[in-house]
């Protein structure tokens, strides 16, 4: 029943043991500790859907039809951060330029000279749209002598349909270095636009970083505040996932709190940055 204040009661031990345990399923997401959030999350959805009942809600989620595979992807949506940010930690884009202009990545040494990154958990692209703003730099500079490609993915479509949009309010367009604003960005009413010719230099798709689409490996990969979000065994799994996505001698860059000295497969050179083995630092 659906309280006269409008909102659905509290779930359950039980119902919320269900909506964790279906979030670390699909995403490997850790929500132990957010019995709070998935209180409010869900009853706000069931509210906005007109389901007074959680076992009707879950029951229709878990129809496998396709109106219980949009539930489904709508309960994701709304139990996923989707908090991004352009320039966040601006060290890390430093640090890739020094890369590339010390040619230290691997596809300096490649055939075609492509660099790929992967932005994995990209959120609402700011990141994504960052990493291409520098290699486009790089590129007119003359430091990049091959072309590039930047995949940004995540597990929330609503995260992603907002990512190809490129459109952001002002507190975003004043954190870009003055030359990016004016190189890559317009003003719109109440905020700004990443400029098309940019957007056209990005992919974004919905993608579980713990199971993603094949593709050619990558120069770089970024997955930045997102172990955080996952247990040790999502966190190794995740790891795996990037050493098999990365040419020897890629780098993987975390988050500054998702400091990790010992992973698998990879070497720790600066903080919050890997290479992986197999290529000198």
């Amino acid at each position: 029943m659906i309280h006269r204040s409008g909102r659905t009661p509290p779930l359950t031990e039980k119902q919320i043991g269900q909506v964790r345990q279906f979030m670390y399923d699909v995403c490997g997401i850790d929500l132990n500790d957010k019995a709070y959030l998935i209180n409010s999350k869900i009853g706000s959805l069931m509210f906005r859907l007109r389901i007074s009942s959680f076992d009707d809600f879950w029951h229709r989620a878990m129809t496998p039809d396709a109106a219980g595979d949009e539930l489904r992807y709508t309960i994701v949506d709304h139990l996923t951060t989707h908090y991004s940010y352009f320039w966040r930690e601006e060290r890390h884009f430093t640090y890739m330029k020094r890369l590339i202009r010390e040619k230290k990545l691997p596809c300096s040494a490649s055939e075609d000279g492509t660099c790929r990154v992967w932005s994995a958990g990209c959120s609402t692209g700011q990141e994504t749209y960052n990493i291409a703003m520098l290699l486009e730099d790089a590129s007119r500079e003359g430091i990049l002598t091959g072309s590039y490609e930047v995949i940004g993915s995540d597990i929330s479509r609503r995260a992603v349909r907002e990512a190809c949009k490129g459109h952001y309010d002002m507190t975003d367009y004043v954190r870009l270095p003055a030359p990016w604003r004016g190189g890559y960005m317009f003003h719109i009413p109440g905020g700004c636009e990443v400029k098309p010719k940019l957007r056209q230099t990005v992919q974004f798709r919905v993608e579980n970083l713990l199971d993603p689409a094949p593709s050619k490996p990558y120069d770089l990969i970024f997955c930045r505040n997102v172990m955080i979000y996952l247990d040790s065994i999502s966190q190794r799994r995740a790891f795996e996932v990037f050493h098999r996505s990365l040419l020897p001698g890629g780098y993987l860059f975390l988050g500054y709190t998702e400091l990790m000295w010992d992973i698998p497969g990879f070497t720790y050179i600066d903080p919050s940055v890997y290479q992986k083995t197999g290529g000198a630092p």
